[in-house]
């Protein structure tokens, strides 16, 4: 590799690894191989700034097999979210097709800090209504996205740290560039440098140079606001 690496995630087949890297790229490596050539690099959106975080959502359906969705935490201030659903729904090699961006997301401070971020993917929500155009069903579309917002089951939340004390829960269960900040976590008093939700139930861990990690939890089972 030709930069520092600050994030890495490893791939559930145990072969190929993932690097975000000090130079803004995307590598993805099968250590099964000893030329040391990506076999897949991409630039995170020409953003050309050191990427802090690789977050992978989990998938419901297996939790052997890939999630769908890949998080980008960048010195930019920028939250990006990938659709990797190409080789997850074919079956394609996982190097097939360059990840897709789905959400950019702001609100948050990430800029030369190592903040994190993480998925939680409710076991009742499904991407299939994404698929539809847009002009299809939409009545329907609202009254789904109604359910989702009383329905923290039906959601898929991604949250990340911050430099400014709290942490952020965005809502990115919706069409291409719909995401919406859904709630900001106050309480810590110094920079939040990493979430974690439960890998199932909507818990939200995080934690602070404040000395202290804090347990998020929703206030009734219906609601997808923490607190």
């Amino acid at each position: 590799n030709d930069s520092s690496v600050h994030s890495m995630y490893s791939y559930k087949e145990g072969q190929l690894i993932m690097c975000g890297c000090q130079n803004g790229l995307i590598k993805t490596f099968d250590f099964r191989k000893f030329d040391q050539e990506a076999v897949q690099c991409f630039d995170n959106c020409g953003s050309n700034k050191p990427i802090s975080c690789l977050s992978v959502s989990a998938n419901p359906n297996s939790r052997d097999d890939e999630g769908r969705y890949l998080a980008v935490n960048s010195y930019d201030d920028v939250l990006y979210i990938y659709d990797r659903g190409s080789f997850v729904d074919e079956e394609k090699s996982p190097t097939a097709n360059i990840p897709k961006l789905f959400h950019s997301l702001r609100g948050h401070q990430n800029r030369n800090w190592p903040i994190r971020s993480s998925f939680y993917h409710g076991r009742n929500y499904s991407p299939a209504s994404l698929r539809q155009p847009s002009a299809e069903n939409e009545r329907q579309r609202e009254i789904s996205q109604s359910e989702q917002k009383m329905d923290v089951s039906a959601s898929l939340l991604v949250a990340t740290g911050s430099s400014d004390s709290n942490a952020y829960v965005f809502d990115i269960g919706k069409r291409e560039g719909e995401a919406e900040l859904r709630q900001v976590l106050s309480g810590h008093k110094d920079r939040v440098f990493c979430v974690n939700f439960h890998p199932n139930d909507p818990i939200l861990a995080t934690s602070s140079s404040d000395f202290t990690i804090k347990i998020w939890t929703t206030k009734l089972k219906i609601s997808s606001q923490f607190q």
